[in-house]
């Protein structure tokens, strides 16, 4: 294996092991107790607190940093409750709760048989058990010792716990099988005069326009922001990036705006999504804090409306944000063209990744090439008037024809003649 897969092995391993462990420790809180007997100076009264009509009395644990308040039944003596906050890239500090319920005595101990795990978007996962052991006879010894040939484990201390603070978004992505890549070098190469591919694992575009600096989608994380906000500046020394624009707003896609909000950039967003935008601004970051939580500035959104456009244009490069109501992604997704007057560099996301062989998206390239037609970046043969790239977010920079030859050799149809 090269060097790059041996490091991204290793930190996908160490992320989802510290993943692991705090979904151990929020789906057994026995976990928690045990460390709270330990560890009796990080336990406080937390208070009383009312939880499904009666007073509960709130046992507070500080745990590596961060508070759980274990919500304890004063009838029967058991947990009804956890609450605690995680960090999300996109989110930031997020509440997370996990509600036991059916508690039965298995041996010596007590156990829920319902757990559920909830968080921004409700309820994200459910275990229910049917029967529990308590050490079981037949796990021999040495059961759960690495084999000899795979040597001394590593493990990046700084994934592990982003995995552990993280942990949601780690599963997350572990069940797609992928692991969560924070961000790292940003690689720069010019596509035109003017216009630079910010590549990364995903591509973003910036385009230099009238002195300034118009960025082209700010994906995956705030690490990953703050490396395309670097990178312009040791490229472009003293030039101010005035904007990024939003291709929609999962999380892959928008979880580094932060970053270059920090330096002033105003966000550029689809329809129905600006107090979306402006929440994740505002949202508190103190668990891993961000560029933008250690400055003080105005952050601005701009949404572009129901299958409008917005253009931000000067003497010689034009970027255009166009809304595209007619794909089955996202319903705020937008086509960002940038036009030199000598060459254009359109930018998508999802709907088709050139270069590599398939798109996810079901109806992807029909709609990308339809919409590229509606919108009269090429005419109805599918011809452009000026050279035009294809910048995907995920796959390689192309150009139209070489495009139009992939697709046809997958037999999809983007009623290019």
């Amino acid at each position: 294996r090269s060097r790059r897969q041996r490091q991204m092995c290793i930190r996908d391993r160490s992320q989802h092991v510290g993943a692991l462990r705090q979904q151990q420790r929020l789906f057994n809180p026995h976990i928690l107790l045990r460390f709270a007997l330990a560890n009796p100076a990080a336990v406080s009264d937390g208070g009383e607190e009312d939880y499904d009509g009666l007073s509960h009395r709130i046992l507070a644990i500080m745990d590596q940093d961060v508070e759980v308040r274990l919500f304890v039944n004063p009838e029967s003596g058991l947990i009804s409750k956890l609450e605690t906050m995680e960090n999300s890239p996109l989110f930031r500090d997020v509440p997370v709760e996990v509600r036991y319920e059916g508690w039965k005595q298995h041996g010596v101990f007590s156990f829920p048989t319902t757990v559920e795990l909830y968080a921004v978007e409700g309820l994200v996962h459910e275990e229910t058990r049917s029967s529990v052991d308590i050490e079981p006879a037949d796990v021999a010894a040495g059961a759960f010792d690495l084999p000899p040939e795979a040597g001394t484990p590593e493990v990046d201390a700084d994934e592990f716990a982003f995995g552990r603070q993280s942990h949601l978004v780690v599963e997350a992505f572990f069940q797609i099988l992928f692991g969560y890549e924070q961000g790292g070098a940003v690689e720069v190469s010019e596509l035109t005069p003017g216009v630079m591919l910010l590549s990364a694992g995903h591509n973003s575009l910036a385009a230099l326009v009238d002195e300034r600096l118009v960025v082209i989608e700010a994906p995956i994380s705030p690490a990953h922001g703050t490396h395309i906000v670097e990178t312009l500046a040791s490229e472009f020394p003293g030039v101010p990036i005035s904007h990024v624009v939003q291709s929609h707003h999962h999380q892959d896609h928008s979880a580094g705006v932060r970053s270059l909000a920090a330096v002033g950039a105003k966000l550029v967003v689809g329809p129905g999504v600006k107090s979306f935008y402006e929440d994740v601004l505002a949202a508190s970051s103190t668990l891993r804090p961000d560029a933008l939580s250690r400055v003080d500035v105005e952050t601005e959104v701009e949404e572009v409306a129901q299958g409008a456009t917005s253009e931000i244009a000067g003497p010689t490069v034009t970027v255009t944000a166009y809304h595209m109501s007619a794909n089955t992604h996202s319903a705020d997704l937008l086509l960002t063209l940038v036009d030199t007057g000598a060459a254009r560099v359109i930018y998508v996301a999802d709907l088709y990744n050139a270069g590599v062989g398939f798109s996810p998206v079901l109806g992807g390239p029909e709609s990308f090439f339809a919409a590229m037609r509606d919108l009269e970046i090429i005419d109805q043969d599918c011809v452009s008037e000026l050279p035009l790239t294809i910048i995907p977010s995920h796959g390689l920079a192309q150009s139209l024809e070489d495009s139009i030859t992939e697709l046809d050799g997958l037999e999809v149809d983007i009623g290019c003649p």
